[in-house]
C-alpha cells in the first residue's frame, strides 16, 4: 500500500475537493506551475479591484457599467482563486 493509499484511508478528501481536482485535471490546470498560478490569482484580484472601483464610480455618477473580460482565462482564474483562496495568498501586487 502506498503512502497516498494510507492517507486516503485515514483522511479521505471531501467530495467538493475531489470535484475541484477532477475539474482542474480535465482543464489541464493540474500542470500549472506555482508562478503561473500566482500570476492568474494576481490578475483575477486586479480585475476584481478594477471592477469594484468602476462599480463604486458608476454608483456615484449614476452611470451603468457592464463588466467585460480582457482575458480569455477568466473562468480559469475564478476556479483557481476559489480553489486556492482558503489555503494560499500571494503577496500583494
Amino acid at each position: 500500500m502506498s503512502v497516498m493509499d494510507h492517507i486516503d484511508t485515514a483522511a479521505p478528501a471531501p467530495d467538493w475537493l475531489k470535484q475541484i481536482g477532477a475539474e482542474a485535471k480535465s482543464r489541464g490546470l493540474n500542470k500549472l506551475t506555482m508562478r503561473q498560478i500566482d500570476a492568474e490569482i494576481a490578475a483575477a484580484r486586479r480585475e476584481r479591484r478594477q471592477k469594484a472601483a468602476q462599480t463604486n464610480s458608476s454608483k456615484r455618477s449614476g452611470l451603468s457599467w457592464t463588466p467585460t473580460s480582457s482575458s480569455l482565462h477568466t473562468s480559469t482564474r475564478t476556479v483557481l482563486v476559489k480553489a486556492t483562496a482558503p489555503f494560499y495568498s500571494p503577496p500583494n501586487d
